[in-house]
């Protein structure tokens, strides 16, 4: 059905009130122009009552509004249904109507722009509307609209599709994790820091049967333990225990005993969300019985230096505004990466940020990146003549060449880069014995 059909006739409205669910249409204005039956019995709302209302009230809903001033708002179209994209949201609908008990409703609402010619360009919006379910899970949460439509967007963005590889190891892990994500039994993930095992929990989590509950991640190396006493012995039974679905605690060894132990009990019960562990230490370190409850299913984590193929992949997933030089891949994949992802993603957000040309350049690429690469690149320290001042010194030099590269001989610009003043660098230019044309070259 044309864009252009909702213009001419009655045809189009003949055809979306024999349609089940919920729909309605608005106009280039954003005004009401359509509702069907079903919309009428969803929102207890005669279509002569709401045609022609404006849409256009992106502020959340006040408990005094009237009935249309919350249809207005439940129905304004997101910013990207403005611009022609097909987009949703999650959005909660409170009743207003005097003849019916007040309702509370999450609607799922999707947004298809449909563009219209003519004297004014712009775009018609046919809207549905996916009721939830009004029971919800015991102890779901009412968030507020923006923290459930985030909700909702992490969800989407954590998937399967994070976890593609060329790799036989990370196939099997990939396996793993879909397993892992049927299930409700605590799962352990192992592997060195920067692995991505907050991820993955988010991922097992998103894709796995809890998803409609939340999910909770707290470092216990990082957080104070009266924080986490008071989070562990908080009601089991509480609307806050009972609306997470997941939760996800980072090197537990570094919890108190009598906190390891408290876990023990709780898992023992099995009241409460399925619980993820991630680890970079050996968990030998925790209680025994810790131990054999949380490693129902344990997934180990390569470290990058062992996937460098899946470098293009995970390019791929960092949704870079630019591509990297066939130098700088080389880089890449000449490096062994001791941060694995966590430092991958930020040499590239710094090499984004610093890049002036089309293409992320070798020199674009962060000072502590290179300077670690160099020292790989010229295992300089076992030529036993080779003394700490000479490492420096060609350490230095390379630097420096470098900086003179990226500015093309310009030494204000390169000490600049350098962080240093300029007549430093002039002093070490004739140290080093850097003349202009090899600053050209």
């Amino acid at each position: 059905m044309g864009a252009n059909s909702f213009g001419r006739g009655v045809r189009w409205q003949s055809l979306l009130q024999r349609v089940e669910e919920a729909v309605f249409v608005l106009d280039r204005r954003r005004r009401l122009l359509f509702v069907n039956r079903s919309f009428e019995q969803l929102a207890d709302l005669t279509a002569d009552r709401v045609r022609g209302l404006v849409c256009r009230r992106p502020q959340s809903v006040k408990p005094d509004d009237s009935a249309e001033e919350v249809l207005a708002h439940l129905l304004t179209p997101p910013p990207e249904a403005n611009q022609g994209r097909i987009c949703q949201v999650r959005r909660l609908f409170l009743s207003r109507h005097r003849t019916s008990p007040a309702v509370r409703q999450w609607w799922d609402i999707e947004f298809f722009p449909l563009r219209q010619s003519g004297p004014q360009d712009g775009y018609l919006i046919l809207g549905r509307i996916l009721p939830l379910p009004i029971d919800l899970p015991p102890g779901q949460l009412i968030l507020p609209e923006k923290l459930e439509n985030l909700r909702i967007r992490q969800q989407k963005r954590y998937t399967f599709e994070w976890l593609r590889s060329n790799t036989l190891a990370m196939r099997r892990l990939q396996a793993q994790a879909r397993l892992a994500s049927q299930v409700v039994e605590p799962v352990l993930l192992r592997g060195e820091r920067g692995t991505g095992k907050h991820t993955l929990a988010r991922i097992i989590h998103a894709q796995g049967c809890q998803q409609e509950k939340y999910f909770v991640g707290l470092n216990c190396r990082k957080l104070p333990s009266r924080y986490l006493t008071e989070f562990f012995l908080t009601d089991r039974g509480s609307t806050f225990w009972q609306s997470i679905g997941t939760l996800y605690l980072a090197e537990p060894a570094a919890l108190p005993r009598e906190l390891q132990q408290h876990l023990c009990t709780w898992l023992a019960t099995g009241n409460g969300p399925r619980l993820i562990v991630g680890t970079s230490e050996p968990i030998d370190r925790l209680l025994d019985e810790l131990q054999w409850r949380i490693a129902t299913i344990s997934i180990d984590l390569p470290p990058l230096r062992q996937r460098i193929e899946d470098l293009p992949l995970l390019l791929e997933h960092a949704q870079l505004s630019k591509p990297l030089t066939a130098s700088a891949l080389e880089a890449f994949r000449a490096y062994a990466w001791p941060g694995n992802l966590t430092e991958l993603w930020r040499v590239l957000r710094e090499a984004a940020g610093a890049s002036t040309s089309e293409q992320i350049e070798l020199a674009d690429l962060p000072m502590p990146f290179r300077e670690a690469r160099l020292l790989e690149l010229e295992p300089v320290y076992q030529a036993e003549s080779l003394s700490l001042e000479q490492l420096l010194n060609r350490v230095e030099e390379r630097l420096i060449r470098l900086a003179l590269k990226r500015t093309r001989g310009n030494r204000t610009r390169a000490a600049e880069l350098l962080g240093i003043h300029r007549p430093r660098l002039l002093r070490r230019l004739e140290a080093l014995g850097i003349t202009h044309s090899e600053e050209e070259a």
